[in-house]
């Protein structure tokens, strides 16, 4: 089992009277982790895929075989490639239309601790995807010198 740590700052900037730590149901961290798991979850499910899927498990041999792509591929590494390559395209097309099926959303936010003097929450909550199961997932949302949202998403697998 891997453990994926994201780091991502949140546009919102907070008040500089506000001395508390965000909440972990807060919209602005919501729509973080939201975008954190819209941007790390395509390479696990590259990752499965690869193993799973015949189509995409021969397209993704087919590249390196080419030389388009070295002996153990990431998903970055198509992703880098998909503009002067089809096959690199088609790979990110099927991870993208899967994405999109499972449809995860956030629920059952928790909040674990709040720190109100380093303004941070430690969180926990349930991915729902659209097949009926759910992943856990932690996460921490903290504000930063500059007064913006911190977070960090951990177990995205």
């Amino acid at each position: 089992m891997k453990l994926f740590v994201i780091l991502l700052l949140a546009a919102m900037s907070l008040s500089a009277c506000t001395k508390t730590a965000p909440k972990c149901s807060d919209a602005t961290v919501q729509e973080t982790v939201n975008k954190i798991l819209a941007e790390e979850v395509p390479s696990v499910l590259f990752t499965g895929l690869t193993q799973s899927d015949g189509e995409v498990r021969m397209m993704t041999y087919n590249l390196v075989v080419e030389g388009a792509v070295g002996p153990q591929p990431t998903y970055k590494d198509i992703l880098a490639i998909t503009d002067k390559n089809e096959t690199a395209k088609k790979i990110v097309s099927r991870i993208d239309s899967v994405f999109k099926e499972m449809k995860p959303t956030l629920a059952n936010i928790r909040t674990d601790s709040t720190d109100d003097k380093t303004q941070k929450s430690s969180c926990s909550a349930d991915v729902n995807l659209s097949n009926g199961n759910k992943q856990p997932i932690t996460y921490t949302a903290q504000v930063n010198d500059k007064q913006q949202i911190y977070v960090e998403v951990q177990g995205i697998k």
